[in-house]
């Protein structure tokens, strides 16, 4: 893929921005869907290398595995980065 993000994604990139700028969102988590191959780890990835102490989490550790190789950025399970969280 070009560094260059496609019109969706590049939407996706703003919105996802403009979640973790709200002081106050409306909900405290946001989820990244959509079809395999249409980018969502490289828009993630993307995002996660401009905020310093960004968190790559997914649902299971296959996941994790999976967006740590293919974005070069560590990745945990959601679960695990919860108890990193509070400290246990």
């Amino acid at each position: 893929m070009a560094d260059d993000p496609y019109p969706e994604q590049a939407e996706a990139e703003e919105m996802i921005e403009a979640f973790l700028d709200d002081p106050k969102p409306s909900k405290p988590w946001i989820s990244v869907q959509g079809e395999p191959g249409t980018g969502k780890s490289w828009v993630l990835a993307r995002i996660a290398r401009r905020r310093r102490g960004a968190v790559m989490c997914a649902y299971t550790g296959k996941v994790a595995s999976n967006l740590t190789r293919r974005t070069g950025i560590p990745s945990t399970t959601v679960h695990s980065a919860i108890y990193r969280f509070i400290g246990k």
